[in-house]
């Protein structure tokens, strides 16, 4: 028997940026042009000695991040439970998502899967972490839900795949 191809940390870290930065620059945007944080960022930037300026910046800075985590949780929701099995940037790092069998995940487990992320990211990244301890490379937000995040380039009949006991 064969073990599951699991994603190296570096392409799943990869794809994590090719998603984020994008939802990012857009929840920056959507700030930027119609809740005016052009205003607050140009009222912090000529007045950053004030602490209640800086405070009101970063009030205004944590909505956008915010949203950006919004918007990954449910991007990743909806996309990781369709055919593709995960998000643009899985798929140009050749990855995607699969359960503990390496088959295409339910939208549910998906939305549990992604909405785990945030329990996974919230405590300083702990969550997230977790792929340098375990064997086949998941988050805690995997063995939440008994997903596996797995190499695409890799063909191997379901047979083949070691997916016995940790």
């Amino acid at each position: 028997m064969m073990d599951l191809p699991y994603a190296t940390n570096g392409n799943r870290f990869l794809a994590f940026m090719l998603d984020v930065l994008p939802i990012t620059l857009l929840a920056f945007l959507i700030y930027y042009f119609f809740f005016d944080f052009d205003v607050a960022l140009e009222v912090y930037l000529e007045n950053k000695g004030d602490v209640e300026m800086r405070k009101s910046f970063i009030l205004e800075r944590n909505k956008v991040r915010n949203l950006s985590l919004i918007i990954w949780v449910v991007y990743g929701s909806i996309m990781d439970g369709t055919k593709w099995q995960g998000t643009h940037g899985k798929k140009i790092m050749n990855l995607h998502v699969a359960d503990e069998f390496g088959l295409k995940l339910s939208l549910a487990d998906s939305f549990k899967r992604n909405f785990g992320k945030l329990i996974s990211v919230i405590p300083l990244f702990i969550g997230v972490f977790w792929v340098f301890f375990d064997k086949k490379k998941r988050t805690l937000h995997d063995k939440f839900v008994n997903t596996l995040l797995l190499d695409s380039r890799v063909s191997l009949e379901v047979e083949d795949w070691d997916v016995g006991e940790e």
